[in-house]
């Protein structure tokens, strides 16, 4: 894994947008942001990060046509991408996301250790759309699919 890896942070939010950020840039990843779809899209080809944490619902171009539109690129066909969504919790969502191409699923609000652990398997195994490893935050606030704590998907 590259401390140095280039991640891209897209949320319509501009609070939860600049807290991700923040966060990723403490841990010393360097970060790129977008406030919507459209330049997510335009972001990704340009500068093809090593991973994107995507927000689920945003005004315009929502994170899977965002997801689905990066991978239909030849640039952007291997990046791999995170929802970060409070959808999330909801396991439709969750299932909409990994036919979409979503590697993980974290729930709002993400705790800062789930986050960061989810970046750093990615990163560090290099995993690409093909191959999924989800993981669905079970928190105590809310409801979740029962036991869903890791799930495999198989290529």
């Amino acid at each position: 894994m590259d401390k140095k890896a280039l991640i891209l942070v897209v949320d319509d939010n501009s609070g939860c947008r600049e807290l991700l950020v923040g966060i990723v840039e403490l841990h010393g990843f360097q970060v790129i942001a977008a406030t919507c779809g459209r330049e997510a899209v335009d972001l990704a080809i340009a500068f093809q990060p090593e991973l994107i944490l995507m927000d689920l619902s945003m005004p315009g171009m929502n994170g899977y046509e965002t997801t689905l539109a990066i991978h239909a690129h030849p640039r952007g066909r291997k990046i791999p991408v995170v929802a970060v969504s409070a959808d999330c919790v909801d396991y439709t969502y969750v299932s909409r996301a990994l036919e979409s191409g979503f590697l993980a699923c974290l729930s709002k609000p993400w705790e800062e250790p789930a986050l960061l652990e989810t970046v750093k398997k990615i990163l560090a195994r290099g995993l690409k759309p093909a191959r999924a490893l989800i993981i669905v935050e079970k928190r105590r606030d809310r409801v979740s699919r029962p036991g869903a704590r890791r799930l495999r998907r198989a290529a």
